[in-house]
């Protein structure tokens, strides 16, 4: 009799756990980890229609594609027009970069070296115990094959070439005076007569044409851009980006608050003269003499300086350099403009 009571109440609490199980999995309760054994298979391979395309033979370069060497070869030796060129290579490249190695020929990327000669000296000075106190440099130099990398706006491409030589003749000077002990006045003048002494074979500025200097231009019947190629003479001519005159007058005034703290005030005035943007001498691209105004509040304690700095606080805006617009019309040129007006603040610890 005990015998039966316990075989029923074993097969109660079986029934009652499978329940329990049953409850939990449809309940979403249970976790159902995946067996590492099972093997799922995938639908084979589906060979797609035929489109008339030729198989691919092993070894044999894309048949879409011109390898890498025979681009370079067409690039550099073809004696077709640039454009003739740029159509026949193959790729993935845009048309912006099919002109730019259309026009990267042999004949506009041979150049030879440059040469330099020249001396340069200078003396250093204290007078008035020394309330005066600078330097003087002076220097001449002569650039013979001096390479200048152009850009033809035309053909949208860069090129260096040699110019038969320049010259370059000027001065430094740098003078400090302090009239009293907290004042101190500061200027520093720069002359630089920078010039071609032979350029027979410059490039021509975008679009010059043979009455405004560029022999050898050919007309386009393009009013946007009527001429194209052709050298200019610019022998005798300034260097590009070479200002004659830089000058700079300021003055600093330092004061002590107390024993920690110091007060410092400066202000300077910064001029250049004119100068061309270009190595072409473009003059759609020639910046105007120009001014700039600098000042800044410092002050000092113990090893902390803290201080406010201003740049061009005239926001003069001024150019230093440039090309012809790419593709542009007449006169059009792009430019690299210098700072515009800047104020920071700046905090010093020194150890």
């Amino acid at each position: 009799m005990k015998f039966l009571q316990a075989a029923l109440a074993l097969c109660l609490c079986t029934a009652t756990l499978s329940g329990c199980d049953a409850l939990r999995n449809a309940a979403g309760l249970t976790k159902k980890s995946p067996d590492e054994f099972a093997v799922t298979t995938k639908a084979p391979l589906v060979i797609p229609p035929d489109f008339n395309l030729r198989p691919p033979r092993p070894g044999a370069p894309p048949s879409n594609t011109r390898d890498p060497s025979t681009n370079a070869e067409m690039a550099l030796f073809a004696n077709a027009d640039p454009q003739t060129v740029a159509n026949g290579m193959a790729g993935n490249y845009t048309p912006g970069e099919k002109m730019l190695l259309a026009n990267a020929t042999a004949q506009n990327q041979s150049f030879h070296q440059e040469t330099v000669r020249g001396f340069e000296g200078g003396l250093k000075f204290n007078l008035a115990d020394p309330k005066l106190t600078g330097d003087v440099t002076a220097y001449h130099y002569g650039f013979y094959g001096l390479q200048l990398t152009a850009f033809d706006a035309a053909d949208t491409s860069y090129f260096t070439q040699n110019a038969g030589s320049a010259s370059q003749t000027g001065f430094e000077a740098n003078l400090q005076y302090r009239p009293i002990p907290p004042l101190q006045l500061h200027t520093s003048v720069g002359y630089n007569s920078a010039y071609y002494t032979s350029f027979p074979g410059s490039q021509c500025w975008a679009f010059q044409s043979p009455a405004q200097g560029c022999a050898g231009a050919v007309a386009t019947g393009n009013p946007l851009g009527p001429y194209k190629g052709g050298t200019q003479n610019l022998t005798g001519q300034p260097l590009s980006r070479a200002p004659e005159w830089s000058v700079l007058a300021g003055a600093t005034y330092t004061r002590p608050l107390n024993d920690r703290i110091e007060l410092s005030l400066s202000g300077d005035l910064r001029y250049s003269s004119g100068y061309f943007l270009e190595p072409n001498n473009s003059p759609y691209a020639y910046q105007p003499g120009y001014v700039t105004v600098d000042a800044s509040v410092r002050l000092t304690m113990d090893s902390w300086e803290f201080a406010v700095i201003g740049r061009n606080l005239g926001n003069t805006y001024y150019a230093t350099i440039g090309l012809d617009k790419p593709l542009g019309p007449v006169g059009q040129t792009d430019a690299f403009l210098g700072d515009p007006r800047t104020v920071r603040l700046q905090v010093t610890k020194r150890f």
